[in-house]
């Protein structure tokens, strides 16, 4: 059987100019429509370049899940959408379309301009080969898992729950404790400062940490977390789900949350980061 129609994606035409756009993973088990977003993000990746821009998608837990064959969190719409079970478990495989895009066309982190890009984080010990290493590191341990094996013992601590797709030490633990590993991480990297997801802020604010070194940016935009977009849930839940990404413009940088009703931009400027060596 031939691959079914997409439910909602009926295309996308980049609009961005020479600008780079930098998508920090999961972009599947939120919900029923994970396929469509991938393709989307596919024809964005193909078309920026033509403009002078760039997509960067990279690796979150949950696309490293799918790879892996752990399904806990696939919902019943998702395994339709890709026409049942067997065509998704091909499609997410080694030589399926989801599983070699994911292994040759991710990234495990990138810097743009003076800014490192991960989904959970990069802690020191997997930043001293530089960004290059880092994700040539992270193809070699994908592609081993793809082919049903196990990754090297450095592989195996990148995917781990300390690595890079897994670990919440800078978002959660004190900053007594995680601030030093993130300057340290941005001064091996070249850097002066981190984003990351994988960890939901539950007001829906980018959260800076670090005196601004560490922008906490998962602001819970998924729709599949109803119960933190539902205003009768959300007090009881403890979230509050926005539409807010970052945007970089030299040292400026702001949190713009799109207004769900006018889909006016509403900016708020971030502090200013400091240098890694002020801290």
């Amino acid at each position: 059987a031939g691959e079914p129609p997409f439910s909602r994606y009926r295309g996308v035409r980049w609009i961005g100019g020479d600008a780079t756009l930098v998508q920090t993973g999961d972009m599947v088990d939120r919900g029923d429509y994970g396929r469509d977003l991938y393709a989307l993000f596919a024809d964005l990746r193909a078309q920026a370049p033509e403009a002078g821009g760039r997509v960067v998608n990279l690796v979150g837990n949950h696309d490293l899940l799918n790879l892996m064959e752990d399904l806990r969190y696939v919902s019943p719409g998702d395994y339709r959408e890709f026409g049942g079970k067997a065509q998704r478990r091909k499609a997410f495989s080694l030589n399926g379309w989801l599983g070699r895009q994911i292994a040759e066309e991710f990234q495990g982190a990138a810097v743009i301009g003076d800014t490192v890009f991960v989904h959970a984080g990069v802690h020191p010990d997997f930043a001293k080969g530089g960004i290059d290493q880092l994700n040539e590191d992270v193809r070699h341990a994908l592609t081993a898992v793809l082919r049903g094996g196990s990754p090297n013992s450095h592989g195996v601590q990148l995917v781990g729950s300390g690595g890079i797709f897994w670990m919440r030490k800078f978002t959660t633990g004190s900053e007594a404790s995680a601030c030093p590993l993130v300057k340290k991480t941005l001064q091996l990297l070249g850097a002066r400062r981190m984003v990351v997801g994988h960890t939901q802020v539950d007001d829906g604010k980018v959260n800076p940490r670090c005196q601004g070194l560490l922008l906490m940016a998962d602001t819970i935009i998924s729709r599949a977390y109803g119960h933190c977009w539902d205003p009768g849930t959300q007090a009881a839940a403890g979230c509050v789900g926005t539409m807010t990404f970052l945007e970089f413009r030299g040292s400026e940088a702001d949190a713009v949350r799109v207004d769900e009703e006018t889909g006016e931009l509403l900016r708020v400027p971030l502090p200013k980061h400091v240098e890694p060596a002020e801290l």
